[in-house]
């Protein structure tokens, strides 16, 4: 298993999908995607940008 360390050091890939998360950028989102970053990488919060992201969907495109 990863320690905390190793799984909160963000390199630049990992803030560009962090704010592209919090923006709601899909493009962004996509392209650093695809340039192989985890999204379920921890912040030191303990959140992911997955979970940033859902959260950003929910906000502005709530279910029912």
């Amino acid at each position: 298993m990863k320690s905390l360390k190793q799984r909160t050091e963000w390199g630049k890939y990992d803030e560009r999908l962090m704010k592209a998360a919090e923006n709601g950028d899909i493009e962004k989102l996509t392209a650093t995607l695809k340039k192989g970053t985890n999204p379920t990488k921890l912040d030191l919060e303990g959140h992911s940008i997955l979970l940033l992201h859902c959260f950003f969907l929910l906000t502005f495109y709530p279910l029912g």
